[in-house]
């Protein structure tokens, strides 16, 4: 497959590139620096500069021409409410507008857990309210759009070693979940019928992963 990772310099992506790259897959990551080139070629994926925050689809093209599937792994981090919105929200707007533009069907976004709900009792504050409500509208974009979607919410992201090991379901309680897992997770997900236009929130668990997204309905 070839394989479009809008944001491949962040911790998850950064994860999944030298996988899909292991099993033969070709793997273009956007990338915001010219200086981030080295690592993602360095990983086993293509580079391609785009400032997510600044694009139009036009501006993505390039990158989505000839894909098979694309994972929106981009964020904001630690930016402003305003990079919130301009990131999490208006930039998988932007990136379905490209692939719908391109043709490119498979698209699987990296949300949050908690995202179709009232604020979390965790956190509080206009940013969180800013972030979880970015994600919930790029998920609601994304689930109007013409594309055989996912959107995966996972919780609390830990550096662990991966489990292979994880929970799925439709309102979890919030609980860790490592990055190697969801990198894993999305990965299987890309070729699984029982993740197609379907939201689901992803924890470790005691399940394989490749089991726990068949139990999906």
């Amino acid at each position: 497959m070839r394989i479009l990772i809008i944001g491949g310099h962040g911790r998850v992506a950064r994860l999944m590139v030298p996988r899909l790259a292991a099993r033969g897959d070709d793997v273009i990551a956007t990338v915001r620096r010219p200086e981030q080139f080295a690592e993602v070629t360095r990983l086993g994926g293509q580079p391609f500069l785009a400032d997510l925050e600044h694009s139009v689809p036009s501006d993505l093209l390039p990158a989505f021409s000839g894909a098979d599937a694309v994972v929106f792994a981009a964020g904001s981090g630690d930016g402003t409410e305003e990079q919130l919105w301009a990131v999490d929200f208006c930039g998988v707007t932007t990136a379905v507008a490209a692939a719908e533009l391109t043709g490119v069907s498979r698209f699987v976004h990296i949300s949050t857990l908690g995202a179709d709900g009232p604020l979390p009792s965790y956190v509080g504050g206009p940013w969180w309210e800013a972030y979880f409500g970015a994600k919930a509208k790029a998920d609601a974009a994304l689930a109007a759009s013409r594309l055989n979607w996912t959107s995966v919410r996972p919780g609390l992201l830990t550096d662990e070693n991966p489990t292979g090991r994880i929970q799925v379901g439709d309102r979890l309680d919030y609980a860790p979940v490592t990055r190697a897992d969801v990198a894993d997770t999305i990965i299987a997900a890309l070729t699984a019928p029982s993740t197609y236009r379907r939201t689901f929130d992803v924890v470790g668990g005691t399940r394989p992963i490749d089991e726990a997204l068949a139990s999906l309905r």
